[in-house]
């Protein structure tokens, strides 16, 4: 087997796993809490992952392709401004959608 194909293979093995572990753990505190309680924790789960796949706004497939290609080129300076400029656009738009989220709730 490839070296790519064993670590897609190492991928999907660690996302069944986290899938398992997440259905033990909702299985667990669904005996222990009342309803309420557990659809509030979920309501907040399923929030915060939208505000994070919002606050991202693509960051990750876009840092991999640029910084890549500078990297190749050895060219640290435009690879230190790409890992500035991504962790500040995405401070920022962490600290936006919090702020929203706060007015919301």
């Amino acid at each position: 087997m490839s070296k790519v194909g064993r670590n897609a293979l190492y991928l999907y093995i660690q996302s069944i796993i986290a899938a398992g572990a997440g259905y033990v753990f909702w299985l667990i505190v669904s005996r222990l809490t009342d309803p309420e309680a557990i659809g509030l924790a979920s309501t907040t789960l399923a929030i915060s992952s939208i505000g994070a796949s919002i606050a991202s706004l693509g960051l990750p497939s876009s840092v991999r392709r640029f910084l890549g290609k500078a990297i190749v080129e050895d060219n640290l300076f435009e690879v230190k401004n790409y890992v500035n400029a991504s962790l500040l656009i995405a401070t920022l738009a962490g600290v936006g959608i919090s702020a929203i989220l706060l007015v919301v709730a």
